[in-house]
């Protein structure tokens, strides 16, 4: 669904979602992660459990129904809309616990992926907040927005993309303490 999400998000660069020339902006970097970035990380920690098959099923509708949210004003309805976004990410941070308790630690590279899949909630919740329009610890909603990017791409992408250069060092012998 990644190559269908790039069509979606260069849609979204011709909406208007917001009054502020800044948030606006930000709201096209967030619906990257949204329609490609994460689609994209799935499709390299493909599996066929039933868990992963759902994720793979509910991610394009959950990516829509939060796309949705930013048309509405903040507040309980645009919380509810993003919270698609969470629930999914709960799902895949679920399939992440599933793949790290199958194997424990070993090896580092699928360790790396791992936590990039445990992390991905953050992002969700990050962006709920912000959609609910509070200002949690006195941040103010750039901060907020930020955090729900910084959340899709530090904490999700980096470390598969890590775990990805694992796997292919592992597959050529080098030694593990290259990775």
């Amino acid at each position: 669904s990644a190559a269908g999400g790039v069509v979606l998000w260069v849609l979204t660069l011709l909406l208007t979602t917001s009054d502020s020339e800044l948030a606006e902006m930000i709201h096209k970097v967030v619906f990257f992660p949204i329609f490609v970035i994460v689609p994209l990380g799935l499709s390299v920690v493909a599996s066929e459990s039933k868990l992963y098959k759902l994720i793979v099923f509910a991610q394009p509708i959950a990516a829509l129904i939060t796309l949705t949210s930013f048309f509405f004003e903040k507040g309980v309805v645009s919380a509810a809309l993003a919270s698609a976004w969470l629930t999914l990410d709960i799902l895949v941070a679920l399939f992440g616990l599933a793949r790290l308790t199958s194997r424990r630690t070993h090896p580092f590279e699928e360790l790396s992926i791992d936590a990039g899949l445990l992390y991905l909630p953050v992002a969700g919740l990050w962006l709920v907040i912000y959609r609910l329009g509070v200002q949690p610890f006195g941040y103010g909603e750039i901060i907020i927005l930020l955090t729900a990017v910084h959340f899709h791409f530090a904490a999700f992408a980096t470390p598969i993309i890590a775990g990805m250069t694992g796997r292919v060092l592992a597959r050529q012998n080098y030694p593990q303490r290259v990775f």
